[in-house]
């Protein structure tokens, strides 16, 4: 009897065991983003705002944004507020019309650092004629 029983366990306990665990295991992932991935913008922003699926440490994340020439643009520090505890941002300067590449390193609740970028363009403004 109990091999006949232990036979009919396995394919539960291979599912189980092969199951996902809740969200222990999940990575920080981006949600949302201003300016969004591959926006067109007629205006320069005033900074980049990045929303997570789940809290981010601020002393573990950073925001890198590159000018169309590749270079590192000056931004403040990555900023989170009590509210929004899953929300980074960073304030700009000027920035000139051009795509703009946006790199982010953010801590997982798991522990595994991620990764990612985007980019956004400025349009140059329309001559008045």
């Amino acid at each position: 009897m109990i091999p006949s029983l232990s036979r009919k366990l396995r394919p539960l306990a291979l599912l189980l065991a092969l199951a996902p665990v809740g969200g222990a295991w999940a990575h920080a992932a981006l949600l949302k983003s201003t300016p969004g991935s591959r926006a067109t913008l007629r205006q320069p922003p005033r900074a980049i705002e990045l929303w997570f699926n789940e809290n981010v440490e601020t002393s573990f994340s950073t925001i890198r944004v590159e000018d169309p020439s590749g270079q590192a643009v000056r931004t403040g520090t990555p900023e989170s507020s009590p509210t929004e505890p899953n929300k980074l941002s960073v304030s700009l300067p000027a920035l000139a019309p051009g795509t703009y590449t946006v790199h982010y390193r953010v801590l997982s609740q798991d522990g595994h650092l991620v990764e990612y970028g985007y980019r956004f363009r400025i349009e140059a403004a329309a001559a008045s004629q």
